[in-house]
C-alpha cells in the first residue's frame, strides 16, 4: 500500500485480463473519438450522488486499449459518467517504438502529435459535451503520460479533483497552476514527488487536499497494456492503485470548501 496515504476501503471490480468492455466509442462535438461509459448504479453512487458527476480520463501514449478502457469501466462502476477522448493528431505510440526509442525521440513525437493547444482544445470540447449532458461536477484522471495532460487540464476551473497515475517527467511547473485538489500516485521506481507536493502545499488554498500516494514496492507500467493481469497478485496490486484514485474522487469531487 502507499506510504503517504491511507488504505482505501471502497469496493471496486478487480482488473481482469479478458475484460468485456462496458462502454462504447462515440464521436463528441462531431469530431473527437471518445470511449464513453455511463455511470452504473451502485450503493456508493446512490449514497454520494455520483450519477451527477463525470470523470474525464486521459489515456497513455498507447491510446485506446483494453486496459485504459477497463479503467474507465471500473471508475464508472462507482456511478460516474466517464469519457476518455482520443488525444493525438496521429496514430498512437507502439510497443516497438517504446522499446527502441529514446526519451528525446518520444518527446519529439509527443510535441508533433499532441501539442498543448490541441490537448487544451480536446479537453475543452469534452467538458462542453459533458455540460450539454447536464454534468457540472467533473474530475480528470491521467494514466502515465496522460497524467501530464491531466495536470494541464487541472488548470481549468471546471474540475474539482485531478489524479495522475504513474506519470513520468512530472514537475512543479506542470502542477503550479492547478486549480483543484490533486492526487499524485507514483510507483517506487519513478521520481519521489514529495518535494513537489510540499512546494504546492505552500502556495495552494487546498493544501491539505494535495495527496502523494507512493507505492514504494510497485514499478512503473503496472497499469498498462503490457501487464499480465492473469496473475492474481498483479491484478490485485493494480486494483489497489485504482482504489486510491476512486477514494480520492469520492472525497473531493464536487467539494470546493477549502
Amino acid at each position: 500500500m502507499p506510504t503517504t496515504y491511507f488504505s482505501p476501503t471502497v469496493i471496486i471490480p478487480t482488473i481482469k485480463p479478458n475484460h468485456v468492455l462496458e462502454g462504447s466509442y462515440i464521436l463528441i462535438q462531431d469530431e473527437i473519438k471518445t470511449y464513453s461509459v455511463l455511470g452504473q448504479s451502485s450503493p456508493s453512487s446512490n449514497r454520494n450522488g455520483n450519477q451527477k458527476k463525470a470523470i474525464i480520463v486521459t489515456h497513455d501514449m498507447m491510446g485506446f486499449n483494453n486496459v485504459s478502457n477497463q479503467i474507465c469501466d471500473i471508475i464508472a462502476s462507482q456511478g460516474y459518467r466517464v469519457m476518455m477522448p482520443y488525444l493525438f493528431l496521429d496514430e498512437p505510440y507502439t510497443r516497438e517504438r517504446a522499446v527502441l526509442e529514446s526519451n528525446v525521440e518520444r518527446f519529439a513525437w509527443i510535441a508533433r502529435v499532441a501539442p498543448v493547444d490541441h490537448l487544451t482544445r480536446v479537453i475543452d470540447k469534452t467538458i462542453l459535451q459533458l455540460r450539454t449532458e447536464g454534468f457540472e461536477d467533473m474530475g480528470v484522471l491521467g494514466l502515465s503520460w496522460g497524467g501530464k495532460v491531466a495536470a494541464l487540464a487541472s488548470q481549468n476551473k471546471a474540475f474539482s479533483a485531478a489524479i495522475t497515475i504513474h506519470t513520468p517527467w512530472l514537475t512543479f511547473n506542470d502542477l503550479k497552476d492547478t486549480e483543484c485538489p490533486i492526487c499524485l500516485i507514483t510507483p517506487g521506481d519513478l521520481q519521489d514527488l514529495t518535494p513537489v507536493v510540499k512546494s504546492l502545499q505552500e502556495i495552494k488554498p487546498f493544501a491539505r487536499k494535495i495527496v502523494h500516494a507512493r507505492f514504494q514496492d510497485l514499478r512503473y507500467g503496472l497499469l498498462s497494456m503490457f501487464t499480465d493481469f492473469a496473475n492474481p497478485m498483479v491484478a490485485e496490486l493494480a486494483t489497489d492503485v485504482l482504489r486510491v484514485a476512486v477514494t480520492f474522487l469520492k472525497e473531493n469531487l464536487g467539494i470546493r470548501n477549502y
